[in-house]
């Protein structure tokens, strides 16, 4: 039944649904985990980083045969503050944000998927966007966790 209630969201969220994938999206929160989750830091759909993450992967990525979903989708599933650089007087401040890979595709093809967007993501190491050419504007990094199929995304607070 999750599933099909996630599943249904991610359906939601392609046709640009953003408020009604939202609200299923807490409802399906609130039935699986019994409740808020409070201790996560909630960031708007609204956010900048969200909004890349969407125009940038989910909406370039390909859809397989017979699937309604996109190789590689990323949802999000929470955020943290981060030191990017600490400093003497103050540190680079952000945000680390995560998304879950809810694609169609297999490992293997969101790798490669992901690869042919930003070479060398699937080493695990991570990625300074501005040194391989691409525009993220406040995106600092992005970093996949093939294993545990994660996309975790430094959006920088002071750039």
């Amino acid at each position: 039944m999750i599933t099909k209630l996630i599943n249904l969201a991610n359906y939601l969220d392609q046709r640009g649904l953003n408020k009604e994938a939202d609200l299923l999206d807490e409802m399906i929160s609130k039935y699986a985990f019994g409740g808020d989750h409070d201790h996560i830091a909630k960031i708007p759909r609204e956010h900048p980083a969200r909004q890349w993450v969407a125009a940038n992967i989910n909406k370039k990525s390909k859809y397989k045969e017979g699937s309604s979903r996109p190789i590689n989708l990323f949802k999000y599933a929470g955020s943290e503050e981060y030191v990017i650089t600490p400093g003497v007087i103050n540190d680079d401040d952000g945000l680390e944000i995560v998304f879950d890979n809810q694609g169609s595709g297999n490992a293997e093809e969101q790798i490669q998927e992901l690869e042919n967007m930003f070479m060398g993501i699937s080493s695990g190491a991570e990625i300074i966007l501005k040194d391989i050419g691409v525009d993220s504007g406040d995106i600092y990094s992005l970093r996949y966790d093939k294993e545990r199929k994660k996309l975790t995304l430094i959006y920088d607070l002071l750039l």
